[in-house]
């Protein structure tokens, strides 16, 4: 590694994360065009939604399997690479898509190829690295990073709205192909430099399975960092799937400026979880602190649908606490496994955090439909939702008094 970047400038790592932010925004767009796309996709290969849709359930298979794979990757071989085979994965997909022959190629390379490439890109790559940039503002760093998603959304859709009508989704995915070749994958060799305190080796000599499954066993923090994600992605896929048609079954009218308000609140919640945990100096707390806000959001869903009150300020109350607390979760835990174990251990920890994370969100949506299914409301999978989150605001407060002693103690040793 060259010296500069050994004695990078404080002002490096802000620099490393707009570059990261950026590239993460155009990871991002090919899981977010998707949508937009997708009425054209089916009239070209003359498919039912069903079925092109099916592609989206395979790359969110594929993608959940790999990331757990690519924390265990990160931990041996240079994260920058690893970046790189996703972006190129991603750029050959975009490429190759409009010229798949019928619907089930289509799935396979979007689901299978993209998802394999997104998985790699970003994700728990990208926390990793931002982590390792950031010794101070760690927190805000990783919330600003995790806000990528939402504002490339938010900068991007009208893009994505008209690009099927005036040029087609067939030459919208080549550009959007050709673009990531040839600006974001230059951004990531020159741009998004190895942080300072990392060895220029590509790869280690061997993985610490000991003292990873010492972690798995022993580690209270990370019992109860991985229970907080298990119950974040839980009530996180309930609310994504069902919330629309929760706000329809109320008769809540404006539901499309509700949702609007959501996705505000998600962006403004995500920034003042990351910079309030850097001022507190506290993850455990500022985690804690979600988790309650979440429960009082579930508890003004619970009202109404108990016949207690019934009003639309009681959803709005809902839909702008959720929000507050949406995206703080997962940033803060990566901030605080980062924090508290070994350099070697760190990206398998992380990509078992995204896979719960995965898990119990799509967990959440069958079981969500199912208990409607069975009582013709949503009262049961509330009740679910609400324990969970009580148990964890309470369970992220146990490591506050020995926190310094997980730091010393439950980090394993080279």
């Amino acid at each position: 590694m060259s010296r500069h970047i050994l004695h990078a400038s404080p002002k490096m790592k802000w620099f490393v994360l707009l570059f990261t932010f950026v590239f993460a925004i155009g990871m991002n767009s090919f899981r977010n065009s998707f949508q937009f796309f997708m009425l054209p996709m089916a009239a070209t290969f003359h498919a039912e939604r069903s079925l092109i849709s099916a592609s989206v359930s395979i790359f969110m298979i594929t993608t959940g399997v790999v990331q757990f794979f690519v924390g265990f990757f990160l931990d041996r071989f240079s994260v920058r690479k690893i970046m790189g085979i996703g972006a190129i994965c991603i750029s050959a997909s975009f490429l190759a898509l409009p010229h798949s022959p019928n619907v089930h190629i289509f799935s396979v390379i979007y689901g299978v190829l993209g998802g394999i490439g997104y998985s790699c890109a970003v994700g728990v790559t990208t926390q990793y690295f931002i982590s390792r940039w950031f010794d101070t503002h760690k927190g805000l760093a990783l919330a600003i990073l995790t806000n990528a998603n939402s504002a490339g959304l938010l900068l991007l859709s009208p893009v994505w709205a008209a690009a099927p009508y005036y040029a087609g989704w067939q030459t919208t995915y080549t550009i959007l192909g050709i673009f990531l070749a040839a600006v974001l994958l230059p951004l990531l060799a020159f741009g998004m430099k190895h942080p300072p305190n990392v060895q220029g080796q590509s790869m280690k000599k061997s993985y610490d399975w000991q003292g990873f499954w010492k972690v798995l066993k022993q580690s209270r923090l990370i019992h109860i960092l991985y229970f907080g994600v298990f119950t974040c992605g839980f009530t996180m896929g309930i609310i994504d799937a069902h919330l629309v048609p929760m706000l329809e079954d109320a008769h809540v009218s404006h539901i499309n400026g509700m949702m609007a308000a959501f996705g505000a609140f998600i962006i403004i919640g995500g920034l003042l979880a990351g910079w309030l945990s850097d001022l507190l100096g506290s993850r455990s707390v500022m985690l804690s602190i979600l988790f309650f806000i979440r429960l009082i959001s579930l508890i003004c869903l619970l009202i109404p649908a108990l016949g207690i009150h019934n009003s639309e300020l009681w959803y709005l109350g809902f839909t702008l606490l959720f929000g507050l607390s949406y995206t703080g979760v997962i940033p803060l835990t990566a901030a605080s496994i980062s924090e508290s174990f070994q350099t070697g251990l760190i990206g398998s920890l992380l990509g078992i955090n995204f896979f719960i994370h995965q898990i119990a969100g799509a967990l959440s949506v069958y079981v969500g439909g199912l208990f409607f299914d069975m009582n013709h409301n949503y009262l049961l999978i509330m009740v679910v939702c609400l324990v969970l989150v009580c148990l964890s605001a309470l369970l992220e407060l146990v490591p506050i008094k020995k926190n310094k002693h997980f730091h010393n103690e439950e980090s394993v040793e080279n």
